[in-house]
């Protein structure tokens, strides 16, 4: 939806220098130095897809030359879900939170860095708490583990105007558990730690 706005706004602008859309394929550099920027909905689907989520996360973008750009960031998500017994008249389920800060480095396929296509690889590193419950029996147990994150992922980047940004991304996200809680059992149902993501985060560039 966004996207199709920028677009949009990209053909409403378009006898207007200072007005227009970065969405084409054209190569060369531009005149932007950095983006802050905020992902919305930083989709948290896990790999069980059937389990809802959503996060948020907050990021600077800086460049380094023509073609690469870093990346520092930082986001948190919740998820969970919950199932009903109706035979036996129960609940149990579970809730997760997670938080992590990571780093990344981006390639710029057109020499067009803070703008257009990119791929993105990063390393991270983060907590999970994950708790769970059963309403029948009394049971609610709650653990935390320390989390490696390995984000992996392909993005577009349209920048409307003198620095409006909007990017769409998606990818997948490797999680490896570093640490476990002190009373942690194995034989207990354990979280996700990585698993597909998608977002949409919209900024301003500075120049």
């Amino acid at each position: 939806m966004l996207i199709l706005a920028a677009i949009v706004a990209g053909g409403v602008f378009a006898e207007d220098s200072v007005w227009n859309t970065s969405f084409d394929f054209k190569s060369g550099p531009t005149p932007f130095k950095g983006a802050l920027f905020v992902d919305l909905g930083y989709t948290l689907s896990y790999l069980s897809l059937s389990t809802p989520g959503f996060g948020i996360g907050v990021g600077w973008e800086g460049r380094i030359n023509d073609s690469s750009t870093y990346l520092i960031s930082g986001n948190i998500g919740i998820y969970g879900r919950e199932y009903t017994n109706w035979v036996y008249g129960y609940k149990y389920g579970y809730t997760a939170f997670d938080f992590g800060i990571e780093g990344n480095y981006r390639y710029y396929f057109f020499k067009s860095a803070i703008d257009k296509l990119f791929i993105n690889g990063g390393l991270g590193f983060g907590m999970k708490t994950w708790s769970y419950y059963y309403n029948s029996y009394g049971t609610d147990r709650s653990y935390s583990w320390g989390v490696l994150y390995i984000p992996i992922y392909a993005g577009y980047k349209i920048i409307i105007g003198p620095g409006f940004v909007v990017e769409a991304q998606a990818g997948y996200r490797i999680g490896i558990k570093i640490s476990d809680p002190d009373d942690y059992v194995s034989s207990y149902n354990v979280p996700d730690f990585g698993g597909l993501i998608t977002g949409i985060a919209i900024g301003w560039a500075f120049k």
